[in-house]
């Protein structure tokens, strides 16, 4: 509260004891801001706060250059060798070339002839041969021929006989065992076999190891079907299995039909 005195004003009085503070007052009008104050200290850090929401992924952004070429790399290591592959097939055969042309030109003539060979050297004399004892064959030595034999017409069954003569005669007979009827010589082991005792022989050429006698058929002709030709044995002029020493009889025995039958052959003898 504030008094107002009139009149003339006196001097001033000493200062008087303070009132009570009055209540406060209406506020005043808010004045104009001021000037800002200059900066203040920094304040202390807050604590960090919640990590945020991740934002929208942005736009690709365009390409790069393209960078410099590098330098080349060092070699590798060579890889192993691998399997070797299937042989493939063969390829078809090629056709074939024609013919060349025939060679022109003519035969030239015949050369002259050659000088005469000069005559070549005597061959040596040949051993002596065995001597025949007393007119018979030598041992180890052999003599061959042939034979033939023919049946008769009109005989149903006959027995034919080829005779055999040795031109020089045997020192001994030979016995049934030391003869051979060879019909079929490529068949026959007597033949074929290096131990048999007609190795190597053939009607053609006949042959027997020493001390055998081999016979071998080397055809038959018959004139009428059916007729059947059976070897029988070799015998001796008495008619006994074997030969005698000049000599033999080849048998055969015919069967079925009327009509002849021809059978030839050869044979060879070696002395023992």
């Amino acid at each position: 509260m504030h008094w107002t005195i009139n009149g003339k004003a006196g001097k001033r009085g000493a200062t008087g004891i303070s009132g009570l503070a009055g209540g406060p007052g209406p506020s005043g009008v808010t004045g104009s801001s001021g000037a800002p104050g200059s900066e203040g200290p920094v304040g202390v850090k807050g604590a960090t706060g919640a990590t945020g929401a991740s934002g929208e992924a942005g736009a690709t952004g365009a390409a790069g250059r393209t960078g410099a070429t590098g330098s080349p790399g060092g070699f590798g290591v060579a890889g192993t060798t691998g399997a070797t592959g299937p042989t493939g097939a063969a390829g078809a055969t090629g056709a074939t070339g024609a013919a060349g042309a025939t060679g022109a030109g003519s035969v030239g003539p015949t050369g002259p002839a050659g000088a005469p060979g000069r005559t070549g050297a005597t061959g040596a004399t040949g051993a002596t041969g065995a001597t025949n004892v007393e007119g018979t064959l030598a041992p180890g030595s052999t003599e061959s021929g042939f034979w033939s034999a023919k049946s008769p017409s009109g005989e149903n069954e006959a027995e034919i006989e080829a005779p055999i003569s040795f031109p020089v005669p045997l020192e001994n007979e030979l016995t049934e065992g030391q003869i051979s009827y060879i019909e079929n010589y490529h068949e026959s082991t007597e033949v074929t076999e290096p131990g048999g005792p007609c190795y190597g022989g053939s009607p053609p050429n006949p042959r027997a190891k020493p001390g055998h006698m081999c016979v071998f058929l080397g055809g038959r002709e018959i004139n009428e079907d059916p007729r059947f030709v059976h070897y029988n044995k070799v015998r001796n002029l008495a008619g006994l299995p074997g030969t005698s020493k000049a000599g033999a009889l080849v048998t055969f025995v015919t069967e079925g039909g009327e009509g002849w039958v021809n059978e030839e052959g050869s044979w060879a003898v070696t002395a023992p």
